[in-house]
């Protein structure tokens, strides 16, 4: 995965006591290239090529990931709108 130029400040996010995950973020960072999600125990930070994961040793969070790896294996590419197809 790519270098991330992430602002210092946006990686205090990683390191919040878990009483401070009582609400849902997502931050977009275009300057960046990446987004920033944490919803719970699960700590993301995404680029287009990959995702960090942070919190792995926490048994929900190795649920979402083992699930999330599950549906994306197993899904078909769904076309967005304004997608070419290639028929």
């Amino acid at each position: 995965m790519a270098e991330t130029n992430l602002p210092i400040r946006d990686f205090r996010l990683f390191f919040q006591p878990s009483y401070a995950d009582t609400l849902p973020v997502i931050l977009s960072r275009p300057s960046s290239h990446c987004f920033i999600l944490s919803l719970e125990h699960v700590r993301l930070l995404c680029r287009k090529d990959g995702c960090i994961v942070l919190g792995t040793d926490n048994d929900a969070v190795k649920t979402f990931v083992a699930d999330l790896k599950v549906q994306l294996r197993s899904e078909p590419a769904v076309a967005m709108p304004g997608d070419q197809l290639n028929r």
